[in-house]
């Protein structure tokens, strides 16, 4: 499974909860791109966060709170991954760390409530990042269905089953087509 890269948008008001997301993903296999962990003095913000982090990221987290939702940094990044969201080369999870209203662009999206219960939402953007699910297998298709023959002439699939098998059963020609019984033809269905 190759190794998944995410970026986190927050505003600077939040760091310390957004440190602690990159913490608790980092541990789960997600190379994080924070710009307190990636950006460093005399380094170009533009070339950093958008040519290096925005460019590269597999995932975009958007870490929504009252701060965030009023910050032209997080604006601008977020407009720059729906371009990549739009274009299929990322994914955006919406992180919701209090009660605000959601930007238009996102509203679409299904987010994860770190407000309510931290560790389950972060155990679901793990999954999300790599794309696994809870959905059980689909098992075999049952053999009463795989019996059954297409509907032919709007009979049901039992009638057209029946008839098929009748038709096949005997040489029409002769006149002997072959008999069923009431038990035979209730063990066809």
């Amino acid at each position: 499974m190759d190794k998944k890269i995410a970026f986190i948008s927050y505003a600077h008001e939040d760091r310390e909860f957004a440190e602690k997301i990159a913490s608790q993903l980092s541990k789960s296999g997600i190379d994080v791109w924070l710009d307190s962990w990636e950006i460093k003095a005399g380094d170009s913000l533009i070339q950093k966060i958008f040519m290096e982090g925005l460019a590269k990221c597999d995932v975009f987290l958007i870490l929504i709170s009252s701060s965030s939702i009023n910050s032209k940094w997080v604006q601008e990044e977020l407009n720059y991954a729906i371009i990549k969201k739009i274009e299929g080369l990322t994914k955006i999870i919406p992180l919701v760390k209090e009660k605000s209203e959601i930007p238009a662009p996102l509203r679409v999206l299904r987010w994860v409530d770190l407000s309510e219960d931290f560790e389950s939402g972060l155990r679901e953007v793990v999954k999300s990042v790599y794309d696994v699910t809870d959905k059980p297998p689909v098992g075999k298709i049952p053999d009463y269905i795989t019996e059954l023959f297409n509907s032919v002439g709007g009979l049901s699939r039992e009638a057209s089953t029946i008839g098929s098998i009748l038709l096949k059963g005997g040489d029409t020609i002769r006149g002997d087509e072959k008999e069923y019984s009431g038990d035979e033809l209730n063990g066809l269905a």
